[in-house]
């Protein structure tokens, strides 16, 4: 699988991205706000290099799907290699009307779309992902849905949540829902172990995945253990820390959990 961190400005100034990154991925709304950040994306596409870069629509830290008319601004701007289309936070129907919506009306943008799996139940998730399968050049599947904790009722919410994600894309699979000559996309995790799950050949069809885990959680001088397992997943968010410049300690831990994630977690 492909990974890729969402990295605090600091970071990606000192190179940890191209470092540590296997392509960038980018949140749309900081392009609104952040010369550096829209520059720095746009670089990743030119001077030769080639690097794959994927265009969030920014619904994890806007909490509302982002513009449609916006967005395909953007991506006309930036031409990034794949762009997720805007999606609405746990509602099947609205997700499903907007990729309809935004590939009528934007049908030949540049790069590749992307369709986001919404709902609050596992019929809904399923529903979701047969409507907008054959619409889109990939899959995508979030981190934190009701529907994903709905087969661990007396779990946690962050090992609900890992669990059932996996525990439904198992049963897809089985059934032949998925579409495995297709590439999919795993939004973020509850936990960082979550990706130990996804290993082998019966999961090729994942390609990608994003997580700011390893980031967040070395900012609060918390280093993974030894097994590479969390009790549970940071409040914070990428973008409340996108200006932090990082001390020495923070580094390091950070680097620890970067080099542990790619070596023992993916």
């Amino acid at each position: 699988m492909l990974i890729s961190h969402e990295m605090p400005l600091d970071l990606l100034r000192k190179g940890f991205d191209t470092a540590y990154n296997d392509y960038f991925y980018a949140l749309c709304h900081l392009f609104e706000t952040e010369p550096y950040y829209l520059e720095y994306t746009k670089k990743q596409l030119q001077d030769g290099r080639g690097r794959k870069v994927i265009l969030d629509n920014s619904l994890f830290e806007l909490k509302k799907a982002f513009d449609l008319d916006r967005f395909a601004y953007w991506i006309k701007e930036v031409r990034p290699t794949e762009y997720i289309i805007p999606d609405s936070w746990c509602n099947a129907s609205e997700t499903v009307q907007n990729v309809h919506k935004f590939i009528q009306k934007y049908p030949h943008l540049p790069g590749k779309s992307v369709a986001v799996v919404q709902g609050t139940t596992p019929e809904e998730l399923i529903s979701c992902y047969q409507a907008v399968e054959p619409l889109v050049s990939k899959v995508a599947f979030s981190f934190d849905n009701p529907g994903f904790a709905y087969f661990y009722p007396r779990k946690n919410k962050w090992v609900a949540n890992m669990k059932g994600r996996h525990k439904l894309l198992t049963m897809m699979l089985k059934k032949g829902i998925i579409n495995t000559e297709k590439p999919h996309h795993l939004l973020g995790c509850m936990l960082p172990q979550d990706f130990q799950q996804y290993k082998g050949k019966k999961w090729r069809w994942i390609e990608s995945i994003d997580t700011s885990n390893p980031i967040v959680h070395g900012y609060k001088g918390e280093r993974y253990s030894i097994s590479g397992k969390l009790k549970k997943k940071s409040d914070i968010k990428l973008v409340d820390i996108l200006h932090v410049e990082f001390n020495r300690l923070q580094i390091i831990d950070t680097l620890w959990n970067l080099m542990y994630f790619r070596n023992n977690l993916s």
